[in-house]
């Protein structure tokens, strides 16, 4: 087995780059401090240790394919980098880095992580964990605001500080209970929550703007959507799918974009959202909301205004309903030709 000893060097104007030596099983700098450039370790397969002792101060981290690594020896704590991604290995902990700001933080494919706590105040592009393992617990007790945040495969999560997301906020494909963001009051771009299987508690007591669209779809022990009483404005569309009872936005003033609800549970009834959309709240073109029992179908157009059926037309346009009841109790499935501005949320994992 080869070991790589860098003795001697406190300071490296430049990068130090190791990558697909099959044999190195150590790499050691026992006085490194500083990395102006990237320090990168890449398709490592033998590697155990990597001992860092003196570095703080990195510009780009990327530690990839290190498929026997369980450990950093970062003594001092790296606190300053550009960015920071960790993909497909067999690290337990980052301990030893201890960030305040970044830049990029990705942390894929990880599958022995069970705890990710970091120091972070702000990350300005890209936070994102996936892959990482079964029960991971991520912590962010002191940050405030990211440009966008990609959560999935995670079992707990704290985020108590967090006031401003510039982008998108996306929780996917997680086994969380509850997710509260007690201080967000505003999300630049999309907001989704979508197949969180264990998901029962979704709470955002001060968000009260959505920038893009507003999804939430197949968690299913998700009854009760009431989380979120103060949004006022969504900028996209909204997209409610589920077996929930209750789902309401007691304070939604516009949503430029369209909004389809739909939940097959009995005790669901589409009152509310009905009277967002007799009362123009809704500016997209299109409007549905679909209940287990009843169903009820509603054409926007751009024109004069004409309804059917006890239908009230909406102040820009003309509504054309039916309505068609299958056994008791009260629903509406309202559905358009055209499901018009419908917004897309992409997601993408490394």
């Amino acid at each position: 087995m080869a070991t790589a000893n860098i003795g001697g060097i406190e300071s490296l104007d430049g990068d130090l780059i190791v990558k697909n030596i099959t044999t190195l099983n150590s790499i050691t700098a026992p006085l490194l401090a500083n990395i102006t450039g990237a320090f990168t370790l890449e398709i490592l397969q033998s590697l155990t240790t990597v001992s860092f002792p003196k570095l703080t101060t990195v510009g780009d981290i990327t530690f990839v394919t290190l498929n026997v690594l369980d450990t950093f020896q970062l003594d001092a704590g790296i606190t300053k980098a550009k960015s920071l991604i960790i993909s497909d290995t067999t690290i337990k902990s980052l301990e030893g880095i201890s960030l305040m700001t970044v830049d990029t933080l990705n942390i894929n494919n990880n599958k022995f992580l069970t705890t990710l706590d970091f120091n972070l105040r702000s990350v300005s592009n890209i936070l994102e964990f996936s892959s990482t393992g079964s029960n991971v617990k991520v912590t962010f007790p002191y940050l405030q605001w990211a440009n966008n945040i990609t959560l999935r495969d995670v079992s707990s999560l704290s985020l108590p500080n967090v006031t401003t997301i510039n982008s998108t906020l996306s929780f996917t494909n997680n086994s969380i209970a509850s997710i509260s963001v007690p201080k967000l009051s505003k999300i630049g771009g999309s907001l989704a929550i979508v197949a969180n299987d264990k998901l029962a508690n979704a709470s955002f007591p001060k968000l009260e703007t959505i920038g893009g669209g507003f999804q939430i779809a197949n968690n299913t022990k998700l009854d009760s959507i009431l989380g979120f009483p103060l949004v006022k404005s969504v900028g996209g569309a909204i997209n409610i799918v589920g077996s929930f009872d209750n789902a309401t936005a007691p304070s939604l003033e516009i949503v430029q974009g369209g909004v389809s609800i739909e939940s097959d549970s009995e005790l669901f009834n589409c009152s509310s959202w009905n009277d967002l959309q007799k009362e123009g709240v809704i500016r997209g073109d299109s409007y549905q909301c679909k209940a287990a029992s009843v169903s009820t179908s509603v054409a926007i157009t751009s024109g004069a205004a004409t309804a059917t059926k006890g239908s009230k037309a909406a102040a820009t346009g003309s509504v054309e309903a039916s309505t068609t009841a299958s056994s008791s109790g009260a629903g509406y499935m309202v559905e358009a030709s055209s499901l018009g501005a419908i917004a897309a949320l992409l997601f993408q994992f490394l």
